[in-house]
């Protein structure tokens, strides 16, 4: 049970102190162990809780509406939370890495969960959306690798959900929800498998919307569909699979080796598809092969991409819109087309599941389909270096990396994700590297740092879990907290006496001298 002198509590007021609002929880400095914030508290200060490993059990009172950034990040011990009825808005990160939290009640009306509110919960199994929450945002739910089912409930009006939010979650097997336009399009098709399994009636009112999200799904769903009995067992009942398609259908599920599935096939293209369909889709397809092949071979005549026809689908991630991207194209000797079709040579397309209709039309007609990062690759364009030679940002694929001469420092976030980058050449005239710099480049394994080397800020290389080698010169002063975060494997290589033998010594990273 918690006492008063576990909490460094302050006075909320307005109005020069004339109004007591109630008070604000600015630390807990307790023992750990089951946690009772105290009545009165109205406010919760972004890092209240971070980081306390020994708090169990949390019972937050009523009047707290809202927690601030990261209140309870990394409360790894925290088993189970009570959540007040009067709770608005859980703020970014605010349960991030709660590792033993395995389930938590959302109360009726909460309103937005915030971006990674509860990623990296890895015993999180059970979560339910409730109707009041009208905003999900970014990687919310992202890497809760135990999370097995989510329901969401029917809005009361619109609702967003920002990018990946249930993504990384390995074991995620169901999604309740009575429409599925209520969710992000990747995460539909696991609503329609759910959907399917229940086996509900046709007069069930969830029946005609999950059927008409499913008919214009069938060509993207291919290959899951497949492999999967009840979903194709309702798209052959509804007659939804057309002809030309149908062997596909039936390759996707031999490919698999789900024998119920290819005998459900043989069954549909013998009985349910009349010989006048089958010998439409039989010509579409041979004139579809004699397509493929003539854009290939036109793309094998050209050099570069002068001549070439592009389209482009989806969000921009290294252009500002699409009159940049048009620009560039043209001063390279190619065109932007805004129509995917039969003249086009190039689609790109950075999310193929996001936009899995283009993809599978670009597939159709031959047209080569590539990442925005390939096509930067293809021009040449792989930095952006502003006139301080700051390195802005990377623009290209990934692979091995070579950074131009003369840069100075490398910026904030320049390569935060890329996770294709494996190999890093860092030239001598670098002297910083800035604010998570290389964040989540899970793919790098070893980083050599040049002679000249100053400064390395926060996070540069957090999350980088493959790094397993670093070499940091003697002339680095300077290396700040959670330079090396969530870095398991890593090895610091440095001189003897150097800051970077004190930082792997305070932070106990392994440490060889060189």
């Amino acid at each position: 049970m918690s006492n008063a002198s576990d909490f460094i509590i302050e006075k909320a007021s307005f109005l020069g102190g004339l109004l007591d609002c109630g008070s604000v929880l600015m630390k807990y400095v307790g023992p750990g162990g089951d946690v009772v914030i105290p009545d009165g508290v109205i406010g919760i200060r972004g890092d209240a809780f971070r980081y306390n490993t020994r708090i169990t059990s949390l019972s937050i009172p009523e009047r707290i509406t809202d927690f601030g950034w990261c209140s309870f990040y990394s409360c790894s011990s925290l088993i189970s939370v009570n959540l007040p009825q009067s709770l608005r808005a859980i703020g970014d990160e605010a349960f991030k890495y709660c590792t033993s939290m395995a389930s938590i009640s959302l109360p009726d009306g909460l309103q937005t969960i915030g971006k990674e509110a509860f990623c990296g919960c890895s015993s999180l199994q059970v979560i339910s959306i409730p109707s009041s929450v009208t905003k999900v945002d970014d990687e919310a739910f992202c890497n809760c690798t135990a999370l097995a089912s989510v329901s969401v409930s029917d809005p009361a009006g619109e609702r967003q959900f920002g990018r990946d939010v249930f993504d990384r979650c390995p074991n995620l097997s169901e999604i309740f929800v009575s429409d599925p336009k209520y969710l992000p399009p990747k995460y539909r098709y696991l609503a329609a498998l759910t959907f399917a399994a229940e086996n509900v009636s046709s007069e069930d009112p969830r029946y005609a919307v999950f059927i008409k999200v499913i008919k214009s799904n069938v060509r993207k769903w291919m290959k899951g569909a497949a492999s999967h009995a009840g979903l194709l067992n309702l798209m052959c009942r509804e007659k939804l699979i057309a002809a030309q398609i149908a062997e596909e259908y039936l390759e996707a599920a031999q490919s698999a080796g789900n024998a119920e599935c290819i005998s459900m096939m043989l069954e549909y293209i013998a009985n349910k598809l009349t010989t006048a369909e089958k010998n439409r889709a039989s010509k579409q397809k041979e004139k579809n092969a004699n397509i493929v092949l003539e854009r290939k071979a036109l793309r094998e005549e050209n050099e570069g991409i002068n001549g070439l026809v592009f389209a482009v689908s989806g969000n921009l991630e290294t252009f500002k819109n699409r009159n940049e991207i048009k620009m560039v194209i043209e001063e390279k000797g190619g065109k932007l087309s805004g129509a995917l079709n039969a003249k086009v040579d190039c689609l790109i397309l950075n999310d193929s599941t996001s936009d899995e209709d283009k993809k599978l039309k670009a597939d159709e007609l031959g047209i080569e389909i590539m990442s925005e990062r390939k096509f930067n690759e293809k021009i040449g364009r792989l930095f952006q270096i502003d006139d301080d030679k700051v390195l802005v940002s990377y623009l290209g694929a990934g692979g091995n990396v070579e950074i131009p001469p003369k840069v100075k420092e490398i910026g904030k976030d320049a390569f935060a994700g890329c996770d294709a980058i494996t190999a890093i050449s860092i030239p001598k005239s670098v002297r910083k590297i800035s604010w998570s710099a290389f964040s989540g480049c899970s793919s790098l394994t070893t980083v050599t740092l040049p002679a000249g080397m100053k400064k390395i800020y926060r996070w540069a290389f957090q999350h980088c879990t493959s790094l397993q080698t670093i070499y940091i010169p003697e002339s680095v002063n300077s290396i700040s907290t959670d330079a090396f975060s969530f870095c398991p494997n890593l090895t610091i290589h440095a001189p003897a006496g150097s800051c970077a033998e004190a930082y792997a010594r305070s932070y106990r990273i392994p440490f060889v001298a060189e």
